[in-house]
């Protein structure tokens, strides 16, 4: 731990003023050049989160006799300065302190001259920090490593996101990365590349903004400015999820996800002699722990000492609760449960279930689809062709359950503690009515099940059985047809198929739990139920509905959260919801049909329920770092200090303020501001505080 004491025996604020020195460089490689004719006005260094670096320098023009000339002497106008790096030092007992790097982008002039004398006035110069290059950095392509070369792509997939939401096949791994599996030769960072097969190759924070400021910032190979990451990185290397990209945007765009304040981390661009470092750092006084994860403390302290410091202007101290929280949780998505739903004949239907796939059609419309035209003697394409009408699409294609389902006797409804996990207890009694109307009102079927095509889920963990180098998919609901069949020793039974064999479609349905097939006609599928008597038909129906098995998945009632509640908590000392959407928890319900075999036999999960991704460790880092922020009160502090004293290194670190009352603080400081005026009048203000 690096601590630095500040007050009249250790550091010693400046009794004598020295005005700051200002340098210019028309290109970062060539060598700085003092420029006295230029005077800081202000400046500052502050946190990501606190938005961008400033300074501004003047320089007078007319008529004017600076202190080092004998006489006074007629100063032009310069010309366009923009782009130009300038860098604001300050008189130490070791020599220059750099505290300030920028470029400059804006001038304004203050006019004030008089004919006589020719124009006069101030060129007024803005100039900002680091921070705003990032901010006008756009990262709309990307870089993939493509058998041991760089290439470029015009398109930025999100890190690593993947096309459907359902990814993983077992605990222990993740969503699928997108980050190549070896680094270029001679590079220190990851490219793109990978593909489903990859589930080891998942970027974390820290990788990937490697990536960010080596392919989209570094300039150090064109005279320009490097840029590397440093710091506390070890939380980033913890950090890992899905970051989505838009068309385009920006560095900065990027790492404020990357680095998320919200969970206890932020970070300061600062300059050294290369370029720019990222600098990473907690805001926390001491370790913030739950589950696994650690969220470490800030190990850089200044410790000022009130009632010894004596060349302070201002100190203030302010302690709010505005942002504090009696009730912390942090909310992933809502559950996905894979499970499968069962025809009234089903032959294979496994003990102790029940009948749950049911037409979702009415009498009258299929009255009205079995009777065709309703003019006795049409042929019978013409009563085929009548009944092609999207008003008879429901009939003999749309099953799902009933409004009462019971979710296969509550085994498709897990409950989760208030750790993220599983419980032995079902939903049974734990739901109120109301919650149950409204799981049961909410009905919707997912387009993709949390299940790879080539994988065998009758074994736990699943068998990968994909030819290598394939790109295993994600199922779409699927669904089995029961038909009449002879086994070699001539003995009739029930043999199942993918109703795919029939060129007949599965989808899944948009305002139900269930599935629509894509017959034709519909009634290929109503055998013993369609009766061509009344009205004729070129096809005949080849198997009954009522042997069909469907498998399909959707939103369970809970979703994956952590809680944690203060001592007196109510609803009045406050409830935080911070969010995590790509943390999931998918659960394979038991007797789940994933297959058939040979014979034509379903084959289930198993009679246990199996969970295939629960993302709840991933919830524990992000509910450490939002403990650390809103689970104390609030501390702002203020201290302004006569001179200019070069502190900008102080950012980021923790300011410990003994007060004259005993009371010890620590509070991240955010912000350092030089403001240069007349003789006698520069000060430094430290600000320190937790952003909002």
């Amino acid at each position: 731990m690096a601590v630095t004491i500040i007050g009249p025996t250790a550091q010693p604020y400046p009794r004598r003023e020295y005005p700051a020195i200002v340098e210019l460089n028309a290109v970062w490689a060539d060598g700085w050049i003092i420029v006295p004719e230029l005077e800081m006005v202000n400046a500052s260094v502050s946190l990501a989160s606190q938005g961008i670096d400033a300074c501004t320098v003047r320089r007078r023009y007319g008529q004017v006799k600076h202190p080092w000339e004998a006489a006074f002497s007629a100063k032009v106008t310069w010309g366009d300065m923009a782009g130009w790096w300038l860098r604001i030092s300050l008189i130490t007992e070791n020599g220059l302190s750099p505290v300030w790097i920028g470029q400059i982008s804006d001038e304004s002039r203050l006019m004030q001259g008089s004919a006589a004398h020719g124009p006069s006035g101030q060129q007024i110069y803005t100039a900002y920090g680091p921070l705003q290059i990032l901010r006008k950095i756009a990262v709309g392509q990307s870089w993939w490593n493509t058998n041991g070369r760089a290439n470029r792509l015009d398109w930025a997939p999100g890190m690593n996101e993947c096309v459907d939401r359902a990814n993983v096949t077992a605990p222990t791994e993740r969503r699928l990365g997108n980050r190549a599996k070896d680094k270029l030769d001679g590079e220190l960072h990851y490219l793109h590349g990978g593909d489903a097969t990859d589930s080891d190759y998942e970027w974390t924070n820290f990788e990937y903004i490697e990536y960010l400021l080596a392919r989209f910032c570094d300039e150090s190979e064109t005279d320009g400015p490097a840029w590397r990451l440093d710091g506390q990185t070890d939380v980033l290397k913890d950090l890992t999820g899905t970051v989505p990209m838009s068309e385009t945007q920006t560095v900065a765009d990027v790492l404020r996800k990357l680095i998320p304040r919200e969970q206890g981390i932020d970070y300061v661009v600062f300059a050294d002699g290369d370029g720019f470092i990222v600098w990473v750092v907690t805001l926390c006084a001491e370790g913030f722990s739950f589950g696994g994860k650690t969220l470490p403390a800030n190990p850089n302290r200044i410790v000022i000492q009130t009632d010894q410091t004596t060349d302070c202007i201002k100190m203030e101290i302010v302690k709010s609760n505005d942002h504090g929280y009696k009730k912390v949780r942090v909310l992933g998505s809502r559950m996905v449960v894979c499970c499968s739903l069962w025809g009234v004949d089903v032959v294979d239907t496994p003990e102790g279930s029940e009948s749950t796939l049911f037409p979702k059609w009415s009498t009258a419309q299929e009255t009205a689809y079995e009777n065709g035209t309703g003019v006795e003697g049409d042929p019978a394409k013409l009563h085929d062709d009548y009944r092609r009408q999207d008003k008879f699409r429901p009939v003999y294609q749309t099953f799902g359950t009933h409004r009462n389902w019971n979710f296969n006797n509550w085994t498709c409804s897990p409950v989760l503690d208030k750790a993220g996990k599983l419980t032995p207890e079902t939903v049974a009694g734990k739901l109120t009515e109301e919650t149950v109307d409204y799981q049961r009102a909410a009905r919707k079927t997912l387009s993709t099940l949390p299940l790879r095509e080539g994988f065998d889920y009758t074994t736990d963990p699943p068998v990968d059985e994909t030819r290598s180098g394939a790109t295993p998919v994600f199922l779409p609901p699927a669904v089995w047809v029961g038909l009449v069949a002879s086994s070699p020793a001539f003995d009739v039974y029930v043999a199942y198929a993918p109703v795919e064999t029939f060129n007949i479609n599965v989808s899944a349905l948009a305002t139900d739990w269930g599935v629509s097939l894509s017959a034709n006609p519909n009634h290929l599928t109503a055998l013993n139920h369609f009766s061509s008597n009344n009205a004729a038909t070129t096809a005949m129906p080849l198997f009954d509905y009522g042997d069909l098995v469907a498998t399909i998945a959707f939103e369970g009632h809970y979703r994956l959260m952590l809680e944690v509640e203060m001592d007196g908590a109510s609803p009045s000392g406050g409830v935080l919801d911070v969010k995590a959407e790509d943390a999931e928890f998918w659960y394979l319900a038991p007797n789940t049909v994933v297959g058939v075999d040979s014979a034509g036999h379903l084959q289930l999960s198993g009679t246990q329920g199996r969970v295939l991704r629960n993302d709840a460790d991933r919830l524990e880092l992000v509910m450490a770092g939002v403990l650390s922020r809103y689970y104390a009160s609030r501390v702002r502090a203020s201290i302004t200090a006569k001179g200019l004293i070069p502190w900008p290194l102080l950012v980021g670190q923790l300011l410990t303020v003994v007060d004259t009352g005993g009371d010890t603080n620590n509070i991240p400081i955010t912000r350092v501001a030089w403001s240069q005026a007349g003789k006698g009048g520069s000060t430094t203000i430290l600000h320190a505080g937790f952003a909002k």
